[in-house]
């Protein structure tokens, strides 16, 4: 379980408030704490201490590479404590991201859910932290993305906006529809 000091600085504080607390979460804390889904990571979910786990689609989130790479891929994995601070980090990393990748995968293909999340927008980006909530991931923070740059509409902009913003209200209503509902797990809200 992750445990938390009295540093009210950076912009984990900042964020957490949205689970009661603006206390910013220690080193040791264990991984996947921050969760970006989206084709690259924020700006908004940087940490020094929790790299976030990024991805756009679970199958998207797994090690490609030649012979040669693959081969320095397993030799990473297979490193445990060397001594070596920065080796450490990388094996450590390298094992989370193995490990996170069987996680999303699975809890992608297991879920199901009977809650309509509408079209567009954050609809299927709020679905897959749906499915990972209800996979129980030790997550406290879950980043999405706005597909594109869908709001830079300039002229005119009106009609659109309204579409985009109906896009948006049903897909976060089917986020909290079914994340109250039980089938993304023991969620509550206030």
């Amino acid at each position: 379980m992750a445990r938390y000091d009295d540093d009210r600085s950076g912009l984990l504080a900042a964020l957490s408030g949205a689970y009661g607390s603006r206390r910013r979460l220690q080193h040791d804390a264990q991984g996947n704490i921050i969760v970006n889904v989206g084709n690259r990571q924020s700006l908004a979910v940087q940490s020094r201490h929790h790299p976030p786990l990024v991805f756009n689609g679970p199958n998207a989130l797994m090690r490609d590479g030649d012979d040669a790479e693959q081969t320095v891929f397993e030799q990473v994995d297979r490193a445990k404590e060397t001594g070596n601070a920065k080796l450490d980090l990388l094996s450590a990393t390298a094992e989370n991201a193995v490990s996170a990748g069987e996680i999303v995968r699975r809890a992608a293909a297991s879920y199901q859910s009977p809650v309509d999340y509408g079209i567009g927008g954050l609809s299927g980006s709020l679905r897959r932290v749906a499915s990972l909530i209800a996979a129980e991931l030790p997550t406290r923070l879950y980043y999405v993305r706005y597909a594109g740059n869908a709001f830079d509409t300039h002229v005119p902009q009106a009609a659109p906006h309204a579409r985009l913003l109906a896009y948006t209200a049903d897909a976060v209503r089917g986020f909290m529809e079914d994340t109250c509902s039980g089938s993304a797990g023991p969620t509550t809200w206030p």
